[in-house]
């Protein structure tokens, strides 16, 4: 798509050395997403191919994807078509990040089954972070969503405060006028 394409970054004012793209596209490209959606598309529909219309095996929302198998005897089978379709593309899974949970079974009664992606096995877990929302093996994990949503709250306080220095007074004040401010009753702008 491009051709003898370079590009450097400016971080903090400095601009770093010049870097030939000899693949992909461009960093910060908006194109990107779209291309990268059209890429993986194949892999939703094998995994996808063949199943009731009623719920999915894999959803994927970019590069974050969820495979959900029916019960745990068919979860190496969607395992293993996505690692055959990552060799066959190119692409790796960042094992470290994975995980599996059973759901609808006691955890106590249940024997962690061992699989295994790239020759490495996935972890066990008992709750997983899925776009930013806590799950656990009846659902979704509401005390721990709420902790973690309680946190960003907290952090965002804490980038507003006058003596931060997450943002500069200015943008924190832009902030403040365009964000906050419209959503409070107060009688001057």
């Amino acid at each position: 798509m491009y051709r003898d394409i370079s590009y450097s970054l400016i971080v903090h004012g400095c601009q770093t050395q010049k870097h030939h793209l000899t693949s992909g596209l461009l960093p910060g490209s908006p194109l990107s997403p779209i291309l990268f959606n059209r890429f993986i598309n194949s892999l939703l529909q094998s995994l996808n191919w063949n199943i009731q219309p009623t719920f999915p095996s894999a959803l994927f929302f970019a590069d974050d994807g969820v495979l959900i198998a029916p019960t745990i005897t068919k979860a190496p089978s969607l395992v293993y078509q996505a690692s055959s379709w990552a060799d066959k593309h190119g692409m790796s899974f960042n094992i470290p990040k994975c995980g599996y949970m059973v759901t609808n079974q006691p955890i106590r009664s249940y024997l962690p089954h061992m699989l295994t992606l790239a020759n490495q096995h996935i972890p066990f877990v008992t709750c997983y972070k899925y776009l930013g929302v806590m799950f656990q093996s009846k659902g979704i994990d509401i005390l721990e969503q709420g902790n973690l949503l309680s946190q960003r709250v907290a952090s965002c306080l804490t980038a507003m405060r006058w003596f931060s220095d997450t943002w500069a007074p200015r943008i924190r004040l832009n902030i403040f006028i365009c964000i906050l401010l419209p959503h409070w009753n107060f009688p001057f702008r």
